[in-house]
């Protein structure tokens, strides 16, 4: 009895197989998710050998580049002015020559204008009387200049002719000027035909009050007050009251 009582004893201290069993098996699923789980983290990581290998291809922190370090960097540098650098005259290739060809601002030529058609020739006469013959587009400086063509003379334009051919001149700048009419005479011509218009004796009507000599230029009017102008029986038969 004493050995069966030790016995039971013992057997109630154990645990029930089933149970155990099924303890075992959540164990070992629970078990399996970590691994799982722990696996796909794993692998999301990346390789401590890769990360390595990028690092190493990255400067330090407080790296900086020398130009020599850097292609083409130095030449760049060479051709490129300082900052604040300015350039002189004499840095620019023909500026000097240039200028020397430019009128001043302001300038205006003597005589005649500059002369640039090719088909024009003409001749520059010397203050003391000898003709020099050119040709465009030689013209020295607009025909006005105190540069040296074939003596030290100062030379100054003439006359501008342009040729019929190579011989025979068609009209020269002076005929031109010569067949200016004058302004009294345009003048006279003008109140020539306006007294022809208006003789003496004519009545002058007008819808303002400028008088007619100031309109006309001419003659002594006389305004016509308190009285009117009407036609009777014809418009050619005029009279007034």
């Amino acid at each position: 009895d004493d050995e069966l009582a030790r016995v039971a004893s013992a057997l109630v201290k154990k645990a029930d197989k089933e149970y155990v069993n099924e303890k075992d098996e959540k164990i070992i699923e629970r078990v399996e998710w970590y691994h799982e789980r722990t696996t796909k983290i794993l692998k999301g990581k990346a390789d401590t050998g890769w990360v390595s290998g990028c690092l190493d291809l990255k400067a330090d922190k407080n790296h900086t580049h020398t130009i020599a370090n850097i292609t083409n960097l130095q030449e760049t540098l060479n051709r490129k002015s300082d900052v604040g650098h300015t350039h002189t005259i004499a840095n620019i290739t023909n500026l000097q020559e240039t200028l020397n060809r430019k009128s001043d601002v302001g300038h205006t030529h003597s005589f005649f204008a500059t002369v640039g058609i090719e088909n024009i020739e003409g001749t520059v006469e010397e203050t003391g009387g000898d003709a020099i013959y050119c040709k465009p587009p030689n013209f020295p400086q607009g025909l006005t200049s105190d540069d040296d063509i074939t003596t030290m003379r100062n030379i100054r334009c003439r006359d501008v002719y342009v040729m019929e051919d190579e011989h025979n001149i068609k009209f020269t700048a002076q005929d031109l000027y010569d067949k200016k009419a004058d302004k009294t005479e345009l003048q006279t011509l003008k109140t020539e035909i306006l007294q022809t218009i208006y003789p003496v004796g004519s009545i002058y009507t007008s819808m303002n009050s400028t008088r007619p000599e100031v309109v006309l230029g001419f003659g002594t009017w006389t305004q016509i007050l308190e009285s009117f102008l009407y036609c009777a029986h014809t418009p050619k038969k005029t009279g007034w009251k």
